[in-house]
């Protein structure tokens, strides 16, 4: 087990290389310059060369990618060009509302994917089984922010139960604190329910048909028994390849959320970032999300370990 876990974490480097060596390159090669955009429409070639000089942005590329990974192994991502404001401080001023959001999401969906999943694999072909399937169907055919816009109109415009748009950190209190999130995470959350539960839906109606749960009904096993400690255990590694591979999902459907419903979170500054040009923020962004998503990778690996023991064979 340890040799597997020490594969995977070496295998994390060259990848985290690559990402950002993709990152760098993709933002260079992008039409527009930095420098005039910060320099502004009214000035002269020679403003826009100092620009350019305290940037770095007049050396060379590979002196330019050889600087910037050398201050980011510090933990350094460098200055916003329009704020001035360091973009480690921006990012962590902005990421408690969006883990907020992702985590609300994340366990909300799962929590109502996996039952109704489950319920729709042991009633194969029934009504219940016809309901989910068409919710799937209807939640992966919304788009993300119709729904916002829809539950806006329902839930606050209409009923006024909830508030419209803004956020309200933890410190304001828990019942405040939710109230903000609850519709942006119902949002986010449409079309990861739909994909958990199809998933749950198929691996379990599999399980269901092999041998070993025909042998356990033949002993008298219980149902309950039958579906949470055989089946659905059995099951287990598909769902937790789906959820792991759905944050990939909320963190690009949180720039989305977060601009319908007025977040102050990454996603916005995400937004702001590309509007501007502000380079050295998106670099710092896309960094962040993609050691995120890389790290959840590493502990899906982790838990497949745990989860079945033929993997570590």
């Amino acid at each position: 087990m340890m040799h597997q876990l020490a594969t995977r974490t070496l295998g994390v480097v060259p990848v985290m290389f690559f990402v950002a060596l993709f990152v760098f390159c993709i933002l260079h090669f992008a039409p527009g310059d930095p420098a005039v955009i910060l320099a502004g429409d009214m000035a002269s070639p020679e403003q826009v060369e100092r620009i350019r000089e305290a940037l770095g942005l007049n050396k060379t590329l590979l002196s330019q990618f050889i600087d910037w990974l050398a201050r980011v192994l510090t933990g350094d991502f460098g200055t916003s060009i329009f704020s001035k404001v360091p973009v480690t401080e921006l990012i962590a001023q902005r990421l408690p509302a969006t883990l907020s959001l992702m985590l609300l999401t994340l366990v909300f969906s799962v929590t109502v994917a996996i039952p109704i999943g489950v319920l729709a694999a042991t009633n194969h072909n029934s009504l219940a089984d016809r309901i989910v399937t068409a919710f799937t169907t209807l939640s992966f055919s919304i788009p993300v922010f119709v729904l916002g816009y829809g539950l806006v109109y329902i839930f606050s415009t209409s009923l006024g139960l909830l508030p419209v748009q803004g956020y309200a950190p933890l410190s304001a209190g828990i019942g405040k604190h939710l109230s903000h999130l609850l519709l942006p995470a119902l949002s986010l959350s449409s079309v990861y329910i739909a994909m958990v539960a199809r998933i749950s839906r198929t691996t379990m109606l599999e399980a269901l048909s092999q041998d070993y749960i025909r042998t356990a009904r033949a002993k008298g096993v219980g149902r309950r028994s039958i579906l949470y400690v055989h089946a659905l255990k059995n099951t287990s590694l598909p769902v937790v390849t789906v959820i792991g591979l759905g944050i990939g999902m909320l963190i690009s459907g949180a720039v989305v959320t977060e601009s319908v419903f007025a977040i102050p979170g990454v996603g916005r500054l995400t937004i702001d970032a590309v509007a501007r040009r502000d380079v050295p923020v998106i670099q710092g962004i896309v960094l962040m999300f993609s050691a995120m998503y890389i790290a959840l990778n590493f502990l899906i690996d982790v838990l497949y370990v745990i989860l079945d023991p033929r993997v570590r064979y």
